[in-house]
């Protein structure tokens, strides 16, 4: 916000929105966390809105959400696996996943077998969270 930055902003919370929507449900304190992220855009609303849920309080004199980076710590991520550099398959492994970790659950996808075929692998690169490339001849 402090930027300028509304069309991000807004972005980002329409994404909440669709968060919410996938969940099913959302609780009246994710709604009022929503509501005050909203008000800076969008005031006449949310102070509408704040109101009804029966709030006494105006919706501008609440704090700012705090920010907790604990929620943001993926613990896995889908990985592109390349033969050769061409596209085979994908996986999710865990982000911590080590490079022989993670060769070996290759190994295992039989789609891969079968490209791989009887050679050898010669190389094996990998960078973590994001692509698995084995070299084949």
């Amino acid at each position: 916000m402090e930027s300028m930055k509304f069309n991000t902003a807004i972005a980002a919370m329409m994404s909440l929105v669709n968060d919410f929507h996938a969940a099913g449900r959302v609780t009246k304190g994710d709604f009022e966390v929503l509501l005050i992220l909203l008000n800076p855009v969008a005031p006449h609303i949310t102070e509408e809105l704040w109101s009804i849920l029966g709030n006494q309080s105006r919706i501008a004199d609440q704090t700012w959400p705090e920010y907790d980076e604990s929620k943001m710590v993926e613990e896995s991520a889908e990985i592109v696996v390349q033969i050769n550099g061409r596209i085979r398959s994908r996986m999710v492994v865990p982000v911590d996943a080590a490079k022989d970790a993670v060769k070996a659950a290759a190994m295992k996808d039989e789609k891969l077998k079968a490209q791989i075929g009887g050679r050898n692998i010669v190389k094996t690169i990998y960078v973590p969270g994001r692509i698995l490339n084995l070299v084949v001849k």
